[in-house]
């Protein structure tokens, strides 16, 4: 079983085969819905993360 980059898993979900990209897969058992182009956005920014490594010296 594999989950596809950009998928999401909902809570309580029980996975039971592999799931494609860019999906969302909720329930019991889980079936597969297609992410809407608005909710491909990240939650957060990456490049808030980036640490200057000069701090650590």
């Amino acid at each position: 079983m594999e989950i596809g980059s950009g998928s999401a898993i909902g809570a309580n979900a029980v996975v039971v085969k592999s799931a494609p990209k860019n999906s969302i897969l909720t329930g019991i058992p889980a079936k597969d819905r297609k992410r809407r182009d608005e909710e491909r956005q990240p939650a957060v920014d990456p490049a808030e993360y980036a640490l200057d490594p000069a701090l650590f010296i």
